[in-house]
């Protein structure tokens, strides 16, 4: 009977922390399975310019410019954003397929998984500078700098 107290005690303290965990929004990162979504760029660019996107989210393009990947906030369980291709210059992406997907660790980095062609998934993080992801390998770039032509979807 003398261990039956410490171990509801104990048992108590588990279900209050696991609540207060959920109550706050933390999410489990977990690659994505489903590759493919519906993307509208018209009505992405729209939502970018008039409503009230997160700071990271917008257009960023490879610095060879062969992709041009929208990083769009999401309320999934798994990730807090995925990076959806808006276009590429070769055969084995397609518009509105998930390239990346991430959560917030904190307000300096993003950790999350990039997918190659074929789906599979690669660890990667990246650090967040002021409303942008500060990589090598990305950059974000305004829709009215993208020049005609290049999304056909527009």
């Amino acid at each position: 009977m003398k261990t039956m107290k410490p171990i509801a005690m104990l048992l108590s303290c588990l279900i209050l922390f696991s609540s207060m965990a959920s109550a706050s929004g933390v999410k489990t990162l977990h690659p994505v399975k489903e590759h493919q979504v519906n993307l509208d760029v018209n009505q992405f660019g729209k939502y970018l310019h008039d409503g009230n996107p997160d700071s990271l989210e917008g257009l960023y393009q490879t610095r060879d410019g062969r992709y041009l990947i929208a990083l769009i906030k999401n309320t999934e369980n798994n990730h807090d954003f995925i990076g959806v291709v808006v276009s590429a210059d070769n055969p084995y992406w397609t518009e509105g397929e998930v390239k990346f997907n991430f959560v917030r660790n904190d307000s300096k980095k993003l950790k999350g998984y990039y997918y190659n062609s074929q789906g599979k998934a690669f660890p990667i993080s990246f650090k967040i500078g002021s409303s942008t992801i500060k990589s090598r390998l990305l950059k974000k770039v305004n829709l009215k700098d993208i020049p005609n032509g290049s999304i056909a979807s527009l």
